[in-house]
């Protein structure tokens, strides 16, 4: 009876794995690492702006966490306009220029592009924030798409298992 069940759900198991392909899985596990890793430029970013704007340019603590919090709902519009525009390129495409938007955003935050530019305050701290905050969203958004599209039902990479572990690992190391 009993042990008979067990065996039927390790069997059942074993042959779940093997349903899924290994590039379902090497597409799971990236995209849980990518998304993993902008959660953590997001909450580093959002974390050194603050000290930035309390430590170097003396803001008061009401004021940075006004203008963070409206740094990263600066993302809204971008998923309208993303939204509006979602059929003009494909995925991977859209993948492309949000990564290249976003180094070209991050540039923002060195000195040596900034003193290029002749610029050097605390809006350029700000205008950065408000090109790879929004950029970061979005691309966890399209990526964790691509996760689920990636997830094979039934096996140990089902969509289920891997919202799961998803935010197990973005809770825990991103964040």
């Amino acid at each position: 009876g009993s042990s008979l069940h067990v065996a039927d759900e390790t069997k059942n198991l074993q042959m779940s794995f093997k349903e899924a392909s290994m590039g379902s899985y090497i597409v799971v596990c990236s995209c849980i690492v990518y998304v993993t890793s902008r959660a953590f430029v997001v909450a580093g970013l959002e974390a050194a702006t603050a000290m930035i704007l309390e430590e170097v340019y003396a803001w008061p603590l009401q004021r940075i966490g006004l203008v963070v919090g409206t740094t990263l709902l600066f993302a809204d519009p971008w998923r309208h306009l993303l939204a509006l525009k979602k059929s003009a390129l494909s995925t991977t495409s859209w993948i492309r220029i949000l990564t290249l938007v976003n180094v070209l955003g991050s540039t923002l935050l060195f000195p040596a592009t900034t003193d290029l530019l002749g610029l050097r305050n605390e809006q350029v701290l700000i205008a950065a924030d408000l090109v790879v905050f929004p950029a970061c969203m979005l691309l966890t958004g399209i990526i964790k798409g691509v996760m689920l599209q990636a997830a094979v039902p039934g096996t140990l990479i089902s969509p289920a298992n891997v919202i799961i572990v998803h935010s197990i690992v973005v809770d825990l190391v991103g964040r």
